[in-house]
């Protein structure tokens, strides 16, 4: 091993130079590495809401399994602890889809609740301590991301993103992510909603129409 004080002060100045910024290349490529890979992350949880989410609901796909699928893109492209889908329906807030899968108690809800929901922007946990404290019941202190599915100022859901905090902290770029995802969710929901009422009025329509020809 060579004697670094045999070596003049411009051989050290040069090698620690180098050594310097072989660092940062490495750093900077790291860097540029976790930034693509959160981009990918991105782009695959709103492609799939987008495209592929409601060309399956329209093939008649279950919606359980897609908001499961949703919440698998989620939890895998950004390395969560959980990502769940929560639906409101009847006055209350109920996990219509985890992973891991996990049994949660329903949320009661109230209508000025909900429509505080429904204009918020992605929150923190501070938020749901104040309007949702249910919310946060098992898993605190956790990095929480709460994003509210609405559309039109109705409330359909929530999707939360769980991060422990002894793991590396929520890229800010989820907050850009879990807008646009519960916003297009918002969009699908409110038009299956939509779907669902016109289906059944029109087998009220059936109905109505057997029993008068069958009155005759």
């Amino acid at each position: 091993m060579p004697d670094l004080s045999q070596l003049g002060p411009t051989v050290l100045l040069t090698a620690l130079v180098a050594a310097i910024l072989m660092v940062a290349v490495v750093a900077a490529a790291a860097t540029a590495l976790r930034r693509r890979r959160r981009e990918a992350a991105s782009l695959s949880a709103i492609d799939f809401v987008r495209s592929s989410f409601a060309s399956q609901l329209s093939r008649g796909v279950p919606m359980d399994e897609l908001l499961l699928q949703m919440v698998e893109a989620l939890r895998d492209g950004f390395q969560l602890d959980a990502a769940e889908l929560w639906l409101c329906e009847g006055g209350s807030l109920r996990v219509a889809a985890a992973e891991p899968r996990q049994e949660r108690k329903p949320i009661p809800i109230t209508p000025a609740e909900e429509t505080i929901a429904a204009n918020s922007n992605v929150s923190s946990a501070s938020w749901a301590r104040v309007w949702l404290p249910a919310l946060l019941d098992g898993r605190d202190p956790a990095m929480l991301r709460v994003a509210p599915v609405s559309n039109s100022g109705q409330l359909f859901g929530l999707v939360v993103a769980v991060r422990s905090r002894k793991g590396e902290s929520l890229a800010t770029e989820i907050d850009v992510t879990l807008e646009e995802v519960s916003r297009e969710l918002g969009v699908a929901l409110k038009k299956a909603h939509l779907d669902a009422s016109l289906q059944d009025s029109v087998e009220q329509l059936r109905q109505r129409a057997a029993e008068l020809q069958a009155s005759r």
